[in-house]
């Protein structure tokens, strides 16, 4: 499976379209979809993605390079990637992880 990140919590996982193990969170919709693509090792270094982690549990925007969630959705047309999403659309609702603001 391939390593990504969470992007609810910033929590590590496996497999970008996943169950988070820490906050419980499915992507659904084609922005967080998208987003969760990005997400892992497939269009990030293992380097990136913690960065990305960081700076989700911050709380501060994502910046991914030029062409990044353009190459993510366009990965999201790929008829076995989307046949795998099927059967993540068809879960139920799984609640999504709270936001805790860290101490500064």
């Amino acid at each position: 499976m391939t390593q990504a990140i969470c992007l609810h919590c910033g929590a590590e996982k496996l497999g970008a379209f996943t169950p988070c193990p820490a906050c419980q969170a499915i992507p659904s919709g084609e922005d967080q979809l998208a987003f969760s693509m990005a997400l892992c090792e497939h269009l990030h270094s293992t380097r990136d993605l913690t960065v990305f982690a960081a700076d989700i549990r911050a709380h501060r925007k994502l910046v991914f390079a030029l062409g990044v969630l353009e190459q993510a959705r366009e990965a999201l047309k790929d008829k076995q990637l989307v046949a795998m999403l099927g059967m993540v659309a068809n879960r139920t609702q799984q609640p999504k992880c709270s936001t805790v603001k860290a101490d500064a």
